[in-house]
């Protein structure tokens, strides 16, 4: 109830009519502001590197060959309990900043935040250290939960929005289904910590691409896409 009454109070307006584009088309946003592209390919390695380890935290704190076999009480306590915690904690922080921030740099910092925590959790037996990269976990969780749904209001018009959003949650559908078979194929085929090492790469990728653009001005130029006109459904696929 307290949630549904804060929303209420958004200051919102009716978007004017218009002809539904064709899906496609909301694939041309990637043409017209490159920098868009970029952080979409390091935010694609990025989160199929976590997606993939996802599953394999409660098998790394469980299963016998990982010499852990922690109790329920305390999965729940380092797996849940702390990282949630600290994700809740950090939210006002994250959000803050990402008003402060270039996007980029909010990005490394939380890539950061996760590199450590694959770094620490995966590589050790000792429960506090598990307990501090569960803490590196929820810090990176908090700030990605306001980054994936406010960072296209960094690169997009007002009124594209909707476009660039939808490019961006196409592909965080495809990462998800696609990124836990491929961590559970890796980890039969290799171990868990070697599918570790290799997620830590592909976090490290996603920020020399963050990097790349870290200076660069992220919003397309408004004048070139108010003057393109949105694609009609009579537009072929591009």
């Amino acid at each position: 109830c307290v949630m549904g009454a804060a929303i209420l109070r958004i200051p919102a307006s009716k978007a004017r009519d218009q002809l539904t584009p064709n899906p496609l088309s909301c694939f041309g946003a990637l043409r017209e502001n490159p920098a868009f592209a970029v952080v979409l390919l390091a935010w694609f390695l990025f989160g199929f590197a976590n997606l993939a380890l996802e599953p394999q935290r409660i098998e790394y704190v469980t299963h016998p060959d990982h010499g852990l076999e922690l109790s329920p009480v305390m999965v729940v306590l380092v797996v849940g309990l702390i990282a949630e915690a600290t994700r809740i904690c950090t939210i006002p922080i994250w959000a803050r900043l990402f008003d402060r921030l270039p996007f980029a740099w909010m990005r490394i910092y939380l890539n950061v935040f996760t590199m450590l925590y694959i770094l620490v959790f995966y590589h050790t037996k000792s429960l506090p250290l598990l307990m501090l990269a569960t803490v590196f976990a929820g810090a990176a969780n908090g700030g990605g939960s306001i980054a994936w749904a406010l960072w296209v209001t960094k690169f997009a018009p007002p009124e594209q929005t909707a476009r660039y959003m939808a490019v961006h949650t196409f592909l965080t559908g495809v990462r998800g289904s696609i990124a836990p078979l491929v961590g559970y194929l890796c980890v039969r085929r290799f171990s868990i910590e070697t599918t570790a090492w290799l997620a830590f790469g592909l976090v490290a990728i996603s920020i020399g691409l963050m990097w790349t653009i870290r200076n660069r001005e992220t919003r397309a130029d408004r004048r070139s896409v108010e003057q393109r006109p949105l694609a009609g459904p009579q537009e072929e696929p591009r």
